[in-house]
């Protein structure tokens, strides 16, 4: 394990919203399929996509928790869920995070922090699957270290999210 993992997947996961907005994401699949069938696992792509994708649902959780409209504090809801159990996050984005501009930051930093715990502690996915808590076990004998990851990006996310604030919507 070098210093330079845990950092690359914590850059990885701190732009993927970015990447996610333009499209740029879907450029991975061919690597990953790659870097599986090289190496046997892939400790890049798919951890950050799933910690993106948890770090987007703390950050609608915090915007829920936060803002005092009704209509915001249900959609970052239903938005906060779908991110973490479907993982889709566009509506999350576009909806919530990149709308209110500051929740935007907590997710990047959110990726960041969870990329660095899950890199150090060698989180590496061994199959394709999809980006959601579900598919945890496609991490096999690397679980704890990528649920250690996942914890750290939707509190950290939460927390910065909280923390920055942003405009609150009205009616």
């Amino acid at each position: 394990q070098t210093v330079i993992g845990p950092v690359a997947l914590a850059l990885v996961a701190a732009i993927l919203p970015y990447m996610i907005m333009t499209g740029m994401h879907n450029l991975f699949s061919p690597v990953m399929v790659q870097l599986l069938s090289s190496t046997g696992y892939d400790s890049l792509f798919r951890p950050a996509l799933i910690l993106h994708n948890m770090s987007e649902g703390g950050a609608c959780f915090a915007v829920a928790l936060k803002t005092k409209s009704k209509d915001l504090r249900s959609e970052a809801v239903s938005c906060g869920i779908g991110c973490i159990f479907a993982g889709v996050t566009e509506p999350a984005i576009y909806g919530i995070t990149l709308r209110l501009k500051k929740p935007l930051f907590g997710v990047s930093a959110g990726g960041a922090a969870g990329g660095l715990v899950a890199g150090a502690l060698g989180a590496k996915a061994f199959v394709m699957g999809y980006s959601t808590i579900l598919a945890v076990p496609i991490f096999e004998n690397t679980i704890t270290a990528i649920l250690l990851g996942i914890a750290t990006a939707i509190v950290v996310s939460g927390v910065v999210t909280y923390i920055l604030g942003f405009e609150d919507i009205k009616k």
